[in-house]
């Protein structure tokens, strides 16, 4: 009889039900079985816990995690057949097993339309609320837990893990301004949470904000080369927005806005929870289609298709965003006039005319500031953009010329 998870082998039978097949995942704190049911003739997934982590109190945690799961009621939660243990005591969860691909894996295969993206994100959201509903905090949201599957009315996306990962994950780092264990996955991890506080509903829309801007570029907004590096640069570094990113996408402001709110260093300061963070989903992609963006626009605000703006070439772009610009300004309108200096700082990073595009940035932001006092909330956004971009800029090391390049702070932490 097999005692730990090291010496399970394909064909062994769990508690007289489940027949085991082969491993299909492999994590910090679990290893994944795909087995069969043959009384119920179905296939599921099982679930099973390091054995070297039922010190950290694993066990009992596992089991409160199972019995929470199976109060949620979503079409984007999976479901939690049963629990049970090996005889040496380590706790397994059996899941109903979802096929299709990881969200993770979509992201690094394909280049994802913006209607794509919204269809995609917004069954993320519906399941993070039906968790948060039924009071779990996920704690380790990320790209990976998350199942597409290919259903007669489209992509279906499933949630397949209720944060059980933070449970006892290794830790990451120790060499912040706190000596505690860090649980969860770096990349994904909110700046509080960095911090030493515990995951709550709004680190779990920070993660969620890291898979949108991981959906609109194909990356997350902070890499390293090690763990430290990059939970530091949550934590310090401003988020550099996606349109900048990744500039071949042709990006919306009103997706860069979204994204920027997500991933606020403040928690208080990103969507109250996740049914508000949907339905502002839903209004950028309104907007992006209403008001498309800047560059490809002609003179009078008459729009060109894509074959002719193709043809513009780069010259002939900045006259016109020039001309967009000049007539946002004679009608007092920050959102366009930000948006405009945007475009056309953007236009100037893609040739890789970085000290170019900064000049530019910090141009728009002493129109919108000299003199003014900011107080209505749109004008303080304009602003806000600007400033976030700009400091994209400088931390990508593109000051302008004659400047010093601002060092992150934490750089070389770890």
């Amino acid at each position: 009889m097999q005692s730990s998870v090291s010496d399970l082998r394909e064909g062994e039978v769990l508690d007289g039900k489940y027949v085991l097949r082969e491993r299909i995942g492999q994590g910090g704190m679990s290893s994944v079985f795909l087995a069969d049911q043959p009384a119920l003739e179905r296939t599921v997934a099982i679930k099973i816990l390091r054995a070297d982590l039922e010190g950290c109190g694993g066990a009992g945690l596992v089991h409160g995690e199972a019995v929470a799961a199976c109060h949620v009621r979503s079409p984007h939660c999976v479901a939690v057949i049963d629990y049970s243990m090996l005889p040496d005591g380590t706790p397994y969860l059996v899941m109903e097993y979802v096929p299709g691909r990881s969200l993770e894996r979509i992201i690094t295969e394909e280049a994802l339309s913006p209607a794509r993206v919204v269809h995609l994100f917004e069954q993320v959201l519906d399941a993070l609320g039906a968790a948060h509903d039924s009071g779990i905090v996920h704690g380790d949201v990320k790209s990976d837990n998350f199942m597409v599957e290919q259903l007669g009315c489209g992509e279906h996306v499933t949630m397949i893990d209720f944060g059980l990962a933070r449970v006892a994950a290794p830790p990451v780092c120790g060499s912040l301004e706190h000596s505690a264990v860090i649980i969860g996955t770096p990349a994904y991890m909110a700046p509080e949470v960095i911090r030493g506080g515990s995951p709550t509903r709004a680190s779990d829309l920070y993660g969620a904000g890291v898979i949108l801007y991981e959906l609109l570029t194909a990356t997350t907004p902070f890499d390293g080369e090690s763990a430290a590096m990059v939970i530091a640069r949550h934590v310090y570094d401003p988020v550099e927005p996606p349109s900048l990113r990744r500039p071949d996408r042709a990006i919306s402001p009103a997706f860069d806005e979204l994204v920027l709110r997500a991933l606020d260093k403040r928690p208080t300061a990103r969507f109250s929870d996740a049914d508000v963070f949907a339905r502002e989903l839903r209004a950028a992609s309104r907007r992006a289609r209403q008001r498309p963006r800047m560059q490809s626009a002609g003179p009078g605000g008459r729009h060109r298709d894509g074959a002719a703006d193709g043809r513009l070439d780069r010259v002939e772009q900045l006259k016109e965003l020039r001309c967009l610009i000049g007539e946002a300004l004679a009608r007092d309108d920050d959102a366009q006039i930000a948006d405009g200096y945007l475009a056309v700082a953007q236009l100037l990073r893609s040739e890789r005319r970085f000290a170019e595009a900064a000049s530019q940035l910090e141009e728009a932001i002493d129109l919108l500031t000299a003199g003014r006092a900011i107080a209505a909330a749109d004008h303080r956004a304009a602003v806000d953009r600007l400033k976030v971009a700009l400091a994209a800029l400088h931390e990508a090391g593109v000051a302008r010329q004659g400047r010093p390049t601002r060092e992150p702070a934490l750089r070389n932490a770890g």
